[in-house]
């Protein structure tokens, strides 16, 4: 039997759908409590019982979306279950959602109450702390080699900056020219594959 979700849990997503909706026409600066309380059809003090404010809105937004990027099943062929591969598929699979949900992309990259406020605190970050750890074990395993002047985290911010690079581009400047960004992407995953892959295994 199907449980009905309570009913403040159901007007909290009420709004968040709302919400979504204007960002998708107007953009993230497009989204006043007052334009939300005309599309949800809620009175503004209503929607302040469910939320404090605007950017409280913008950070459960963002935070659904991280929830839904990391949950993107990938389709993507040719990748095993060594560091490498795993490294540079999840970089792809982030791009994939970019390109397939471009407003939840930007929702999840934009500054919120909930963001980093130092570098210290986006190095602690738990998804680019799990980039270098891969890396990480894929030198102990001796199948990930390095450039000459790159450690595990620089290398893991090449990486961060160039698939978030391409997402952004793919969302915005590039997006009327998709497909040649897409085979740009396609080539700059082959090439960091060559540039941190050894030998060891016999492989290109």
């Amino acid at each position: 039997m199907v449980t009905k979700k309570p009913r403040i849990e159901r007007n909290r997503q009420a709004i968040l759908d709302a919400a979504r909706e204007i960002i998708s026409e107007r953009g993230i600066e497009g989204l006043s409590m007052r334009r939300l309380a005309e599309r949800a059809d809620y009175s503004p003090s209503t929607l302040y019982r469910y939320f404090e404010d605007k950017e409280a809105i913008l950070d459960a937004l963002a935070k659904d979306a991280a929830r839904a990027a990391q949950s993107m099943p990938s389709e993507r062929a040719g990748y095993s279950d060594q560091p490498l591969d795993i490294l540079l598929q999840s970089g792809l699979r982030l791009y994939d959602f970019a390109r397939a949900q471009p407003v939840e992309y930007q929702l999840m990259t934009s500054a919120t109450r909930s963001s980093p406020k130092s570098l210290e605190a986006f190095l602690k970050d738990q998804n680019f702390e799990g980039l270098i750890d891969l890396i990480e074990q894929g030198i102990a395993a001796g199948s990930i080699r390095l450039p000459d002047g790159f450690d595990a985290e620089l290398m893991a911010l090449l990486l961060w900056f160039s698939i978030h690079g391409a997402s952004t581009l793919r969302t915005g400047l590039m997006k009327d020219f998709g497909e040649e960004c897409d085979a740009l992407v396609e080539r700059l995953a082959a090439g960091f594959k060559t540039m941190m892959k050894t030998n060891t295994t016999g492989e290109s």
